[in-house]
């Protein structure tokens, strides 16, 4: 069975691989992107994330399935769709993230850098699982810190 991700879960899953990324790898640029994506009652603390991550969806959706029949992102979509909204963050002033996009525009699925994509569907899984999906990530001093509010977890 193919996983299909919503709007809501892809970007849950964006989330969680950012983060992950930013703790596994390092990536000093990533905490003020995280920052504004801290989800407060499911809606992103900063609107312009919301608004640009629905364009990029929509557009994704669009382009999959021009008909209108596309009920969610496969996981290869759901990722090109982090790619264009981390480019429209880019284009709109945040270019602190320039090396961080460059370096996901560089990997392709397939055969694409095996590690990242790895990470990448663990982020989608556990975003389809609605029990453990991440309802906020906070960073505080350059840490992230996530909350898992359907299953009572905090890490």
């Amino acid at each position: 069975m193919r996983l299909l991700l919503d709007e809501q879960l892809a970007f849950k899953a964006m989330v969680t691989f950012l983060a992950n990324l930013h703790e596994q790898l390092g990536w000093d640029d990533l905490p003020s992107l995280l920052g504004s994506m801290a989800l407060i009652d499911g809606v992103p603390l900063d609107a312009a994330i919301e608004e640009d991550w629905k364009a990029v969806v929509d557009q994704t959706f669009a382009d999959c399935s021009p008909s209108g029949a596309a009920t969610g992102l496969a996981m290869d979509q759901a990722y090109s769709a982090v790619v264009h909204f981390l480019d429209a963050r880019f284009r709109k002033g945040q270019t602190d993230i320039g090396q961080i996009l460059q370096e996901l525009r560089s990997v392709d699925l397939l055969p694409g850098s095996p590690e990242l994509m790895s990470e990448w569907a663990q982020c989608t899984a556990l975003a389809s699982n609605s029990a453990k999906a991440i309802s906020a990530v906070v960073v505080k001093d350059g840490v992230a810190c996530e909350i898992h509010t359907k299953s009572g977890r905090t890490s």
